[in-house]
Formats: structure tokens, C-alpha cells, sequence
């Protein structure tokens, strides 16, 4: 943690060295100066957490040198040494020299030192008070930050499924316009698509997708379907009967997505006699 830096200002070279006595064991970094002039160059070339002057100065009294100071660097706690209780002075001090602290000549040495020890504190809370805030300003910068990442890819994933969904329906309109029934199976044995030829081919009012085979398919179509799936064949096709009448059954294996692979079933009537 930083040191203090403290900076006493006095025009009685006695009263400094009595300050440089109590103080320069306590760790500090400890300033001096004998006059206000020497005092503001010491605020300007140093960081000063703590101001220690006396009110009575000859240059310019310490609530005068207090509104410097401010002006020059205002997180700088001030303390003002006074020898004499005066409400007009205090009230001044207060308002034109933003006062900490006053401390009344003669000082009680223990009070003295409990006095500095708590603007030290004080200090170190306010250090730690903008350490925090800046380490929230940053959280809540990265947290925008991945706000604005994941808004971005939603609105890319929103597009790509907007265009998917828009092939998906292209593709299912060219498949109703087929005059034949067409099918997606999944390797599973489920129907993943159909055209309105399937639904009307097997008589279902609603969509066949998602149901499995077994509850469309004849047994023989069943068989020629597993069969299918389990051998290395990319294409194949057969004559069934079913209710009395012929057809050609053709299969196909198909990639239906990325990670997903099917088969594409279409049931052509043949007429009597082929």
C-alpha cells in the first residue's frame, strides 16, 4: 500500500522540528516548508495526501493557502493549526478552505497522532473506493462489450435461420408440386419430411413426420428400408404391391443436415401391366 505523504507547513522553524520529531517513525513520507510560497511549489512537484499548516502565516493566512491548495490539488486532505477558537475563522476555514480537520495549539501529541492516523484511513478508503469504481467501470465496459457480442450473434444466428427456414420452405414447396409421394427418412426409421402426395398417399389428414415406418410403410417397404440402411448401397429401387395395386419403390441416401443423413423414399403407381 502507498505511503502518506505529509506536508506541514509553519513559519516557526521551533514548531516543524517538534512535527519532524513526532512523526518521522511513524513511516511516512514527510514534507516541510516555512512558508506558503514554498508550501504550493512543494503541492505542485509532489503528490501531498495530507496538508498540516498554521492558520497565522505571514504571506497569507492558512485558510487562504487551504483555497490554493484545493485548487491545485483537491484530494488533498487539509488540516489547519490554530492557536486561538475563533467561530468566524472556523466557519471560513470551512467553506473557502474545505477544512478536514483543526487541531489547537497547544496539541496533545496522542491526539495529534490519532488525528493524522484517521486521515489516513480515510485516505486509503478513498483510494480503494476509486479502485473499485474503476474495476466495475471495466466490468461493466467487458460486460457491454460481450453484451454487444452476443446481441451481434444472435442477430447473425436470427439471419442464417431466417435463410434456412426460407430454403426449407422452398425446398417443401418444390417437393409438394411433385406429382408423386416423396419422403424423408431418417436413419432411425423415422419420417423427417413429406410432400402432399405422402399425406395423401397414405390418407393421413396432417403430416406423417415423425412417425416411424412401421406405422406407414407395408411390411415389405419396411424391409427393403432397413435393409437399405444397413447396406453401402447409395441407391435402389424395387416393385411392392400393396392394396392390390404395383408400384416402384425408389431409395436414395441423402445428407439431410450437416450431421444428420437419411434416406429419400418416392413411390411411383406403375399402370397395370408394366
Amino acid at each position: 500500500m502507498k505511503t502518506a505523504s505529509i506536508l506541514f507547513i509553519d513559519d516557526e522553524p521551533g514548531i516543524l522540528r517538534t512535527l519532524e520529531r513526532m512523526f518521522r517513525r511513524d513511516g511516512y513520507e514527510l514534507h516541510f516548508a516555512s512558508s506558503a510560497q514554498e508550501g504550493l511549489a512543494i503541492i505542485e512537484n509532489h503528490a501531498i495526501d495530507i496538508v498540516v499548516t498554521d492558520y497565522r502565516m505571514p504571506e497569507m493566512d492558512g485558510v487562504e493557502l487551504l483555497k490554493r491548495i484545493q485548487e491545485i490539488s483537491p484530494d488533498t486532505l487539509r488540516i489547519v493549526l490554530t492557536g486561538y477558537a475563533n467561530y468566524d475563522v472556523a466557519l471560513r476555514a470551512i467553506n473557502e478552505g474545505h477544512v478536514f480537520q483543526f487541531i489547537s495549539k497547544p496539541w496533545k501529541e496522542e491526539e495529534f497522532r490519532i488525528i493524522i492516523q484517521r486521515c489516513v484511513e480515510h485516505i486509503e478508503l478513498l483510494r480503494e473506493n476509486r479502485r473499485l469504481q474503476k474495476e466495475l467501470e471495466k466490468q461493466n465496459e467487458q460486460l457491454k462489450k460481450l453484451n454487444q457480442e452476443l446481441e451481434d450473434r444472435v442477430l447473425e444466428r436470427t439471419r442464417e435461420l431466417l435463410i434456412h427456414n426460407q430454403a426449407l420452405q422452398v425446398s417443401q414447396n418444390i417437393l409438394d408440386s411433385l406429382p408423386v409421394p416423396v419422403m424423408g427418412v431418417s436413419l432411425e426409421g423415422l419420417i423427417v419430411s413429406a410432400n402432399r402426395e405422402a399425406m395423401r398417399f397414405f390418407g393421413e389428414p396432417s403430416s406423417v413426420v415423425g412417425m416411424p415406418i412401421q406405422e406407414l410403410f407395408p411390411g415389405e417397404w419396411q424391409n427393403m428400408v432397413q435393409d437399405f440402411i444397413h447396406e453401402a448401397k447409395k441407391q435402389d429401387k424395387a416393385i411392392c404391391s400393396w392394396k392390390g395395386k404395383t408400384y416402384e419403390v425408389s431409395l436414395s441416401r441423402l445428407q439431410f443436415t450437416q450431421n444428420e443423413n437419411g434416406i429419400v423414399v418416392l413411390i411411383y403407381r406403375l399402370k397395370d401391366g408394366n
